[in-house]
């Protein structure tokens, strides 16, 4: 599932999505979601991506909590 948080005029547009129906059997990715998708998982994986210096390079920041996203972002650590 994929939402667009940015587009959504209100919290109430966002609870009606129901995103939360789905989370133990699909990954829901939620762009622009701060202030409102902080509640759909007590385990979210955070992905920034951010442009560096100048051209076409992003940086890529990952945070996750609870020791599965911890393992995951310590398996990738070094990947550039």
């Amino acid at each position: 599932m994929h939402v667009d948080a940015y587009r959504l005029g209100s919290h109430v547009e966002f609870d009606d999505l129901d995103l939360d129906s789905d989370l133990d059997t699909s990954v829901t990715v939620v762009e622009w979601g701060e202030g409102r998708a902080e509640g759909l998982s007590e385990e979210p994986l955070y992905v920034r991506i951010a442009p560096k210096d100048h051209g076409d390079v992003r940086q890529l920041t990952l945070d996750g909590s609870g020791d599965h996203w911890a393992a995951v972002i310590d398996a990738l650590r070094g990947w550039s």
